[in-house]
């Protein structure tokens, strides 16, 4: 197969063949559906990931979210892919933690580098597992827990705000995210919480490269080692490895790889006329690439992505970034805010607020006062 041609393909394809995989021309059935389609909604901002959800099902809403993660727990809010907080299916979690697991080593060092011995590391890994048990505990009570067992030397590490040390957490007790309480987030124990099946780490892998070339593919190696947070040489052996149930693709000067179960799919990938759609902030559609230049142009790139890693909220026609939008509330209602890349063709900017409030809508208040909140500098 490597002697083979490459598929030849152009770019509106390729676009069309992952809006189509990602729920973007016709939606997911319900939230667990498009969330593993996408390998997870990014949710270090929870109403992000909610509006994620709610671009590939309209009747996604804040309500059936929370419902599918603290009631069915057929979703898990919990870090994945990057290290980054993700709203996740479930039934995805043996190639997400084989993927944490992949992950391991690189986080051990990054802690030893920081000034946390491998042996400390793990002696407080185990002990939070431990201490947590049954329970939704906040990071503080976490803490309280744990240093009277490690020593307070613990307590900075286990109380830091992004989590470093609690969402590197592996065997016994994996942690997700538990309900909020009061005002603070809650953790627990994954294994208590849902079913965990757990595969070998090179079988893990194999499966989430075979789901990440279903929705964001054709992807390089370099694609792919983005978007897992692995290093590329073992990308690259992954890649390698699944040879033979892969295909070369080429298109507009660009060589990548794509299943071969989806070759037909490619070839017969067709976009609709004046496809425009708006994405909220942090959309994995923009996040599962290292060649940006595949949907926003290279001028535009930083008004897309900006200081401090926000990743802006996007109006996209025909796959490709046409513009941002912004709100901001305003009395009892919002106000959209649309900047289109270019001069606007008549209509535009009433068409995509339209879209815009219709895509918020689905949200509850606690999450739209968040959306607000963290909507990231415009």
């Amino acid at each position: 197969m490597s002697a083979a041609a490459p598929i030849e393909l152009t770019l509106d394809q390729v676009r069309a063949f992952r809006l189509d995989r990602q729920h973007l021309l016709s939606p997911a059935s319900n939230a667990v559906a498009a969330a593993s389609r996408l390998l997870g909604a990014q949710a270090q901002v929870h109403s992000a990931g909610v509006l994620q959800l709610r671009a590939r099902c309209p009747a996604v809403t804040s309500a059936e979210v929370r419902a599918a993660l603290f009631e069915t727990r057929a979703l898990v809010k919990m870090w994945t892919q990057r290290g980054t907080l993700h709203i996740v299916a479930a039934c995805d979690l043996p190639p997400i933690l084989a993927l944490r697991d992949a992950r391991m080593p690189a986080r051990i060092s990054t802690f030893v580098a920081q000034g946390l011995p491998a042996k400390k590391f793990r002696k407080v890994c185990d002990a939070i597992a431990e201490a947590i048990g049954d329970a939704h505990l906040s990071r503080r009570q976490i803490a309280d827990l744990v240093c009277p067992q490690v020593g307070e030397w613990a307590r900075e590490w286990v109380e830091q705000s992004w989590g470093s040390l609690l969402k590197s957490v592996s065997d016994p007790g994996y942690l997700c995210h538990g309900p909020t309480n009061a005002t603070m987030g809650t953790f627990r124990r994954l294994d208590r919480w849902v079913p965990v099946e757990r595969v070998d780490v090179e079988a893990g892998l194999a499966m989430f490269l075979d789901r990440y070339l279903e929705a964001f593919g054709p992807a390089t190696e370099q694609d792919f080692a983005k978007f897992a947070g692995l290093p590329i040489t073992t990308a690259r052996a992954l890649i390698e490895r699944d040879r033979r149930k892969l295909v070369r693709v080429a298109f507009v000067g660009r060589a990548a790889w794509a299943r071969m179960a989806d070759a037909d799919a490619l070839r017969g990938a067709t976009m609709p006329d004046d496809h425009l759609i708006v994405l909220p902030a942090f959309d994995p559609y923009l996040l599962a690439h290292a060649d940006t230049a595949q949907f926003v142009a290279e001028k535009y790139r930083k008004l897309v992505s900006r200081q401090s890693g926000w990743i802006s909220p996007v109006i996209l026609r025909r796959g490709e970034v046409a513009g941002v939008w912004f709100h901001r509330p305003r009395g009892a209602g919002i106000e959209i805010d649309v900047r289109p890349f270019g001069r606007a063709e008549k209509g535009l900017r009433r068409r995509v607020a339209d879209a815009a409030e219709a895509l918020l809508a689905g949200l509850d208040r606690a999450d739209r006062a968040e959306e607000a909140e963290a909507a990231g500098p415009a």
